[in-house]
């Protein structure tokens, strides 16, 4: 066996190596950012669960004005208020989802037909939406 061979065969080594660590890499960036995109989109989630939360305490003649919830794993913190521009047949019901350190905000007028049910629900973009939109 000569020295070229041996070279060679150390190369072909080497280049392996390089690109298995390589790849551990990039699967280990891409689950991180999988799950940090899962847990924002289960805070979401979360979020719209506690607006129809409010709206089913709402709809039972109580009065949810500020409450916190425990959902699927994370939690559910809104707040029903009327503030000015809205009618008497109007509410705001602003609620924060939070999962794994991960939070939305979402925001939901309601409008009473015979019962309260969203007329326009907005979600609020905070910081990893930003950059999120910015950098992809």
């Amino acid at each position: 066996m000569s020295t070229g061979n041996v070279l060679y065969g150390i190369g072909i080594y080497v280049t392996l190596g390089v690109f298995a660590l390589m790849f551990m890499l990039l699967d280990t960036y891409t689950l991180n950012t999988v799950s940090a995109e899962v847990s924002h989109d289960q805070a979401a989630r979360i979020a719209i669960s506690g607006i129809n939360f409010a709206i089913g305490e709402i709809n039972t003649g109580a009065s949810p004005m500020i409450s916190s919830v425990n959902l699927f794993g994370g939690t559910a913190s809104y707040t029903v208020d009327r503030p000015a521009g809205l009618t008497i047949y109007q509410w705001r019901v602003s609620c924060i989802g939070t999962y794994q350190g991960h939070s939305v905000t979402m925001v939901a007028i309601l409008g009473y037909k015979n019962k309260w049910s969203i007329q326009r629900i907005y979600r609020v973009s905070d910081s990893t939406e930003t950059m999120k939109f910015t950098y992809d």
